[in-house]
């Protein structure tokens, strides 16, 4: 209802041009019958869009909703189409899905829903603001093309951010709240095609970025193998560059990886290290299955996916990172 109300008002303000423009055409023609220019279409535009969905093929997508109100004072609508990679051509023509034409409604109500991936007309915004670590806002960019009967065209630019989440499960893993930290979690790095430049800004590892220049980690399957009994070694994560790691602890800040799925996952963390407030090159966390009580979420014993969590605790989920192993 609310979106209805808002199209009749802008409908009251848009109707009363159709008559200023005809009285202006009028004008025109009675000086001079040669001179006629076309208007070109107007629209205004609300948008939505729905949580992302994975595509099965290494990228994600949404669906974005648009509700319209298009005019052309003097003639008819006659095209309109999505430009999802801003290089001049309609990509998603939708002309005759709306049935636009002589026959359509003008001023027009046009609902339109079509699938927008994130990987297509992706920006990033640096965003330097939380302290010692940067992140990127993920932005979607497309254009709107609406066109007439005389060849007059319309484009409007549009942004989503698509990949807004409320948690690190949800949403577009590997981001949080439409922006993801230089941990490269769930590898979103590559399933947003980051360029080298941007992912090089934000882990620190750009000797010009003032980011803080993060740890690497590996996060592999253990050697040992998967046995019937209880107690099997799952996952070792080890510290393969500290760079930034030690004014890092210094923020307050911790490394403690574990399982965080299955939630029904009950493990046991071991440091394989000297010290674990003075975290060294080679230094590592071996996560095993509990012995103390039965806990078949993380006593496979055969392959099986599990999620580590990683990145850097205590800081809130802007700092930490996920990544998904499969444990044989």
């Amino acid at each position: 209802m609310k979106i209805d109300r808002v199209f009749v008002l802008l409908l009251v303000v848009m109707l009363p041009m159709t008559g200023c423009f005809d009285d202006a055409v009028g004008d025109a023609e009675g000086t001079d019958d040669s001179v006629h220019e076309n208007s070109v279409p107007s629209m205004i535009i609300m948008s939505s869009h729905s949580a992302p969905v994975n595509d099965n093929d290494g990228t994600w997508s949404s669906d974005i909703e648009l509700e319209i109100l298009a005019l052309d004072v003097d003639g008819y609508l006659s095209s309109f189409g999505v430009d999802l990679d801003l290089d001049g051509t309609v990509d998603v023509d939708l002309s005759s899905t709306l049935g636009l034409g002589t026959s359509i409604t003008n001023p027009a109500h046009l609902s339109v829903t079509f699938s927008m991936p994130h990987e297509q007309s992706l920006y990033m915004a640096k965003d330097s603001s939380f302290p010692s670590f940067c992140q990127l806002e993920m932005l979607n960019v497309y254009a709107l093309v609406l066109g007439d009967d005389s060849g007059g065209i319309t484009t409007e630019l549009v942004t989503e951010n698509p990949g807004f989440s409320s948690g690190p499960h949800t949403g577009l893993p590997g981001t949080y709240s439409g922006k993801l930290n230089g941990f490269n979690s769930y590898g979103i790095f590559d399933t947003l095609q980051i360029s080298a430049a941007d992912r090089a800004w934000l882990d620190g590892s750009d000797p010009s970025s003032t980011c803080t220049h993060l740890p690497e980690f590996s996060i592999t399957d253990h050697a040992d193998p998967l046995t019937s009994a209880s107690g099997d070694n799952l996952v070792r994560i080890e510290i393969t560059a500290t760079n930034d790691i030690a004014s890092i602890i210094a923020l307050g800040a911790y490394f403690a990886p574990w399982i965080s799925e299955p939630a029904n996952c009950n493990s046991i963390v071991t440091f394989d290290g000297a010290d674990e407030n003075n975290l060294q090159l080679g230094d590592a966390w071996i996560i095993s299955e509990y012995t103390g009580t039965s806990s078949p979420g993380c006593a496979p014993s055969s392959p099986s996916t599990v999620v580590v969590q990683f990145g850097a605790m205590g800081m809130g989920f802007p700092t930490m990172a996920y990544q998904e192993v499969v444990v044989s």
